[in-house]
């Protein structure tokens, strides 16, 4: 009886252990608001999941296999203007690529709608990047190789105090990124303390909100900004004009925040709205006393985000992204729309994009239409009719891009030097001279 006795205590105790582990992980029984706040807004928690996998293979196979496309990018415009040659106008090209030797080959022409075309090849070999055509009274690549910038342009007579020695292109490893993240959660989990975080139920729905003052909200900006200009995985990272260029708009910005006058009813508010264990949306507000002086809201359904943005109580921007999947291929269709006032709506930009094919991950063609209107601000359509009371008209801009691409591991790509280049880094002044004096003269500037 007593070992009956022991061992049900015993299973109870496990119980209760596991219980208790999978209740902290596996729901929010035990766990802090502030807890629940960084816990739901991770990936895994959003309702909406526009990530398709197949698209990151398909990226990623682009990294390591060679490929060949073919495609166009035309434009259309309602403002059709015969002398500017722009309306109907497109690049057709076709060329070969192998991102692991980092390096492409590309034909293509720029077909104006007054028939003019204009025949253009580009090249990359490493850090050599090229460009050749007729206009410019080369028959080789004209090309740059990326080192001693600096040294080239002053070459050229210009100011190289913001060019550096060398372009970079650096991309984050996965423990970098791991780092990263760690080390701005823990920059939050400092900053922000439990006496800010609270919960409510709204309807059906948990709400984890962070309030912070005025003043709080200034000072954990500036000081994020100041741990982000002082990163070293980041300025090891993005060139040194750039990071150069945070640091001073980090200051600046920190001593326009600081020159504000603070109310004590002034506060940041970020709410959480949590259902079935799914983040449903996310809302932020910054409240000036008891009116809202701004609101941003993203709310997430099925395969579906939709952003809006208020100032002073009016709409200025709404935007939806959606995904799209069938047999073969992935759509996103993004719309946005920009407004003055609730009834006066500015801008409108719809983008659908699909990938065609892609489950194939073989012949996939991109097929991507961009349609931006810009409202009531095309020209009179009789104003030279003298007819001022007609409206002025929506103008529009239509971008098509389509491009297919077949993977083979037998492309070959010929190097760049100087049988089929002239290497601007290794010429002479007297050759650089030469290049100059054929492309003024191509272009009948001389």
């Amino acid at each position: 009886m007593k070992k009956k006795i022991l061992f049900l205590v015993i299973l109870l105790i496990i119980l209760l252990i596991c219980g208790g582990v999978y209740a902290f992980y596996a729901t929010d029984l035990f766990k802090t608001e502030k807890e629940m706040f960084f816990s739901y807004l991770t990936n895994e928690n959003i309702e909406t999941n526009l990530n398709s996998e197949k698209l990151l293979e398909y990226y990623e196979k682009q990294d390591n296999t060679p490929y060949e496309s073919k495609g166009e990018i035309s434009f259309s415009t309602s403002e059709y203007d015969e002398s500017n040659g722009l309306n109907e106008a497109k690049i057709t090209f076709n060329g070969k690529t192998i991102n692991s030797q980092k390096a492409f080959e590309q034909e293509a022409t720029l077909d104006l709608s007054q028939e003019y075309n204009i025949p253009i090849n580009l090249k990359r070999d490493g850090d050599t990047f090229g460009i050749q055509a007729d206009i410019l009274g080369e028959s080789k690549y004209i090309a740059i190789r990326n080192e001693n910038l600096k040294e080239l342009a002053e070459r050229f007579g210009m100011d190289s105090e913001y060019i550096p020695e060398k372009i970079e292109y650096n991309t984050f490893t996965e423990e970098e990124l791991n780092q990263l993240a760690s080390k701005y959660y823990a920059f939050f989990n400092e900053k922000l303390t439990d006496d800010m975080f609270s919960r409510e139920k709204v309807d059906k729905q948990t709400v984890i909100k962070l309030n912070l003052t005025a003043e709080q909200f200034t000072n954990i900006l500036t000081e994020l900004l100041n741990t982000i200009s002082e990163d070293e995985i980041l300025n090891s990272k993005l060139p040194e004009t750039y990071m150069e260029t945070l640091k001073n708009a980090t200051q600046e910005l920190e001593e326009d925040l600081k020159s504000e006058i603070y109310s004590s009813e002034d506060n940041f508010e970020m709410g959480i709205y949590i259902e079935k264990r799914k983040t449903k949306k996310i809302e932020i507000k910054f409240l000036e006393g008891t009116s809202e002086n701004m609101n941003m809201t993203a709310e997430f359904a099925d395969n579906t985000i939709s952003l809006k943005c208020y100032a002073e109580g009016e709409m200025v921007l709404e935007e939806t992204i959606s995904m799209q999947i069938n047999e073969n291929d992935v759509t996103y269709l993004i719309n946005t729309k920009e407004y003055e006032g609730a009834d006066n709506e500015l801008a409108e930009i719809n983008m659908e994009l699909t990938y065609k094919n892609l489950m194939q991950l073989d012949n996939v063609e991109e097929d991507f239409d961009i349609d931006v209107t810009q409202k009531n601000a095309g020209t009179y359509s009789s104003y030279y009719y003298d007819d001022y009371n007609s409206e002025p008209e929506d103008t529009t801009i239509n971008i098509h891009y389509s491009n297919q691409k077949t993977f083979s591991q037998d492309l070959v790509l010929d190097p760049m030097d100087e049988n089929n280049a002239i290497i601007i880094n290794d010429a002479t002044d007297e050759e650089l001279q030469n290049v100059i004096y054929n492309i003024y003269e191509s272009l009948g500037l001389i």
